[in-house]
């Protein structure tokens, strides 16, 4: 999977869950500060990672990445790990 299919999957899923338009923040914009997420929406943000891109992602994860392009970095790198042999 490219890294652009990868962000535009993680920019459509916070739209989605934080009923956002896609094209209305930043990938650079902070999970809570700037997005305004909570708890919840970080529970429902990893569960729909997890089951979308088949790779274990904590709640703990989401937070240290902290920012959209730093989930999808995230995401990159666990499945270019899984294709290592």
């Amino acid at each position: 999977m490219q890294r652009t299919d990868i962000d535009d999957a993680v920019r459509n899923t916070v739209a989605k869950i934080l009923n956002i338009e896609a094209g209305g923040f930043e990938m650079s914009d902070g999970f809570k500060q700037d997005l305004q997420a909570d708890s919840l929406d970080i529970a429902e943000l990893a569960e729909v990672v997890c089951n979308t891109f088949q790779i274990q992602v904590a709640e703990a994860d989401i937070f240290q990445a902290a920012t959209p392009s730093g989930l999808s970095e995230f995401i990159h790198n666990r499945l270019m790990q899984r294709q290592t042999p």
